[in-house]
């Protein structure tokens, strides 16, 4: 994600080397731009893991297993990222390693809140399923640690249910 004034040749000169690490090359509008996507992008994937973990949660507590439910889910509308690759490579294996901190995911988070959902130093209005999120990301940086996987804020849910999500 890459934000570049418009018609300037700053894009197509950064291309080469962009490619070099990243797969997908967007243009998204002006300088910060891509910045912004990036945060926003990085909240929603901490939002769907944490809904994620709920859903699983409920399901299990209801004699579903996290596997069965997974399989149904990810041919249905409700899937996401989250739950084609996160949940069971991550957290029903209990190996939380995709090797992406809990403190990185909340700075991502954070610079979402105050980068794009604020103006003048004020909340924009709306927005409240980000914002719970955001909540939900901090409490786990909170219990967990800095250094602890992002995908361990499912043991938030854990926790409040008394319900471990595995195989």
């Amino acid at each position: 994600m890459l934000g570049v004034p418009d018609g300037s040749p700053h894009m197509e000169h950064a291309r080469p080397l962009v490619a070099q690490f990243a797969k997908n090359i967007v243009h998204c509008g002006p300088v910060g731009s891509g910045f912004a996507i990036k945060a926003v992008n990085n909240t929603m994937m901490a939002a769907h893991i944490l809904i994620a973990a709920e859903g699983l949660t409920a399901l299990k507590q209801h004699g579903v297993p996290p596997e069965v439910a997974l399989a149904a889910i990810n041919g249905s509308s409700g899937r996401s990222w989250a739950t084609l690759q996160r949940i069971p490579d991550n957290v029903l294996s209990r190996k939380f390693d995709y090797n992406f901190s809990l403190e990185l995911l909340d700075k991502d988070v954070q610079t979402c809140m105050t980068g794009v959902f604020e103006e003048g130093g004020q909340p924009k209005p709306g927005f409240p399923l980000l914002r719970l999120g955001a909540e939900r990301v901090s409490a786990a940086l909170d219990k967990l640690g800095g250094e602890a996987d992002h995908t361990e804020i499912v043991k938030l849910s854990e926790e409040e249910t008394g319900e471990i999500l595995d195989r």
